[in-house]
């Protein structure tokens, strides 16, 4: 890994940490998965690649036009952890223009 990808992948985690406010590992093992599944979208709208940005940019952001909770759905996994979708929502774009 090169330094640059260090640096990055260490400031990627710290933002995340910020951004998401939850600790992996606390839990249900139901709980861990979902809080996973918020930290892989998470990763990868804030530093992935280009593809995984668009998607997970797609996951998070266009569900919030809709308001589903089908399962899976973003909002439906925010509030299975009990987090409020529109405020890790604002966080991340917050981290994301720092």
């Amino acid at each position: 890994m090169t330094d640059h990808k260090i640096v990055q992948k260490f400031q990627i985690d710290e933002d995340f940490d910020a951004a998401i406010g939850l600790e992996p590992g606390v839990g249900s093992p139901e709980h861990q998965l979902l809080v996973a599944i918020l930290d892989r979208a998470s990763r990868d709208y804030l530093g992935g690649q280009p593809r995984e940005k668009t998607d997970a940019s797609k996951w998070l952001f266009e569900t919030a036009k809709r308001r589903t909770l089908a399962p899976f759905s973003f909002e439906w996994t925010c509030e299975h952890v009990a987090i409020s979708p529109d405020q890790l929502r604002a966080r991340l774009i917050a981290v994301k223009q720092n």
